[in-house]
């Protein structure tokens, strides 16, 4: 099994925008595609371009949010909006508030 990472640069050289894939990189059919972060809107824009002329492919099967930063997330945006994505990834710490405030409560 074969695979390909690829970061982006990303401007005001902060945030990530990575593109993966892995299986057999010359059949589509038989690999997989992986976004992790996104950087800002315009690295997002670069990444669906990237990702569709270098992976061949319109298709996305998993989306990573490591988490809400700017610099990170806002780049998902585009990939979200523009391309067909299998299975989304996303830190939503918000939904684990209660969780955190117990176990601060009772050390």
């Amino acid at each position: 099994m074969a695979y390909e990472i690829d970061f982006l640069p990303v401007e005001e050289k902060s945030g990530d925008a990575i593109a993966l894939r892995w299986g057999n990189l010359f059949r589509r059919e038989q690999q997989q595609v992986m976004v992790v972060d996104g950087g800002w809107t315009a690295s997002g824009e670069c990444l669906v371009e990237h990702v569709r002329q270098r992976y061949g492919t319109n298709r996305v099967d998993y989306v990573v949010s490591s988490h809400p930063h700017d610099d990170h997330i806002q780049g998902l945006f585009p990939v979200l909006e523009s391309m067909d994505v299998g299975t989304l990834f996303i830190h939503m710490p918000w939904e684990h508030v209660p969780d955190v405030l117990n176990v601060l409560k009772n050390p």
